[in-house]
């Protein structure tokens, strides 16, 4: 007789969005907000040199509270994150058409349970040769 392996349950929920504390399930409220602009330079009939900006905000009311089994345990307060800021800026410019370079900024922000921030900023630069 051949021994089956016991079934796995596979929940049909997203992660992040339900807790359960104390046996009581908890929903955790999420508040998403994101912004774009993108902007054309009136030279070179708009394809010479262009600029773009982001910023997003991700962050919740409740998820210390949901998780107060954390709050409880010091070491665990650095590993649940509340608020996420990010933002980037782009510029690119057209030498050629088939010839491009372009800068970046990036900074994204992360405020923990124990309400310590961790910022990371970023630059790149980068040249494309189109063919």
């Amino acid at each position: 007789m051949m021994a089956m392996p016991a079934p796995t349950y596979a929940p049909n929920i997203d992660a992040n969005i339900l807790t359960i504390n104390n046996g009581e399930l908890i929903p955790i409220k999420w508040l998403g907000v994101w912004g774009n602009i993108h902007y054309h330079f009136p030279f070179g009939g708009g394809r010479k040199m262009r600029f773009s900006a982001l910023g997003s905000l991700m962050q919740s009311s409740n998820i210390v509270d949901a998780h107060s089994w954390v709050a409880n345990q010091a070491t665990l307060l650095p590993t649940l994150w509340k608020k996420k800021l990010y933002g980037d800026a782009n510029l690119y410019y057209a030498i050629t058409p088939a010839v491009q370079i372009s800068v970046s900024y990036q900074v994204a922000q992360q405020t923990w349970a124990d309400d310590e921030t961790s910022t990371n900023h970023r630059g790149e630069a980068n040249f494309h040769f189109f063919f």
